[in-house]
């Protein structure tokens, strides 16, 4: 589950830097929606809006915040060097005695993540509640504002060494700002900068068409599109489950890395064989509901949709 709060702009620096590892509240209504494994967005107050995610790792319920500061070193709040007396002066600066004898108060411990982080820990993060989506090849989850991307199949491996080449390749040309950025990859997964995607129509995915579809186009988009087609060999760039849109509801690259030869010499093959799915737009056999089906085929007669079982 995310939880947005507020935060002053000291704090927000100490926790963004790594120097705050508790952070203090009154254990009200809003705090006790909070779990250990969730996460948090904090917004810098009262400007500027910049955001950050961290990763509850531990919640410590106390009666008073001098409980709280009698167990927990003064050094985990950013305070080293600190007397009891002043902490709890700019404490009561923020909220009243009242309120604390109300709700009683709470050090949440948190972790900002980081890639090496997830990358390290890929499979913590890859669980049920976090999936976003699934390919032929690669399994999507989304670690706050970003998203993992495991490698179902060789093929996948070679799809993020490709996006991974072309996103370096379009930082210095100037044009990154149409693709998810690409972090990291290794054999497993791949991580990279969450987009949310493109909506559906009618249940499936769409072409994208230059003409009628202008109001989503990015500055240079048809430059992009050519220097993929033509130099990166990009393959089925007009297919809308390639892309995301942007906060200013633009397209963007989240799904880049086949290419004509890659999806010729090995995805076919595989594909025509069973090995692996293709899309096929039918009635799913549990839910009822005309989905586009994962079929491994011609003889696959499982005809649920994901949702229902079918991976």
């Amino acid at each position: 589950m995310k939880h947005a709060m507020g935060l002053y702009e000291e704090p927000f620096e100490s926790i963004k830097t790594g120097k705050k590892v508790y952070e203090v509240r009154l254990y009200d209504e809003k705090r006790r929606k909070i779990n250990v494994g969730d996460v948090i967005e904090f917004t810098r107050i009262p400007e500027n809006g910049e955001t950050l995610e961290v990763e509850v790792l531990e919640l410590c319920q106390y009666n008073t915040f001098r409980e709280m500061y009698e167990a927990i070193p003064f050094s985990l709040f950013d305070c080293e060097g600190w007397m009891m007396e002043e902490m709890l002066d700019g404490t009561y600066e923020v909220y009243t005695k009242e309120q604390e004898k109300q709700w009683g108060t709470l050090a949440i411990k948190v972790k900002q993540r980081t890639i090496e982080d997830i990358a390290s820990n890929w499979r913590m993060y890859c669980i049920d509640r976090n999936f976003i989506g699934i390919g032929s090849t690669r399994k999507v989850y989304r670690v706050g504002k970003y998203v993992v991307k495991i490698h179902k199949h060789p093929i996948g491996y070679k799809q993020s060494l490709n996006e991974l080449e072309i996103y370096t390749w379009m930082v210095e040309a100037g044009l990154s700002e149409l693709f998810a950025k690409t972090y990291y990859v290794d054999e497993n997964i791949t991580i990279q900068q969450y987009v949310e995607q493109l909506e559906l129509r009618n249940n499936q995915c769409f072409e994208i068409d230059i003409e009628n579809d202008q109001a989503l186009l990015p500055p240079h988009y048809e430059e992009v599109y050519r220097i993929l087609d033509e130099k990166f060999d990009s393959f089925d760039l007009k297919d809308s489950s390639n892309y995301g849109l942007d906060i200013h509801n633009k397209l963007v690259f989240i799904d880049y890395g086949m290419t004509k030869k890659l999806y010729e010499d090995e995805w076919v093959p595989l594909a025509e064989s069973g090995v692996l799915p293709q899309m096929e737009l039918t009635t799913c056999s549990e839910c009822g509901l005309e989905k586009e089906i994962r079929v491994y085929g011609e003889n696959d007669t499982d005809k649920r949709c994901y949702a229902c079982g079918k991976e």
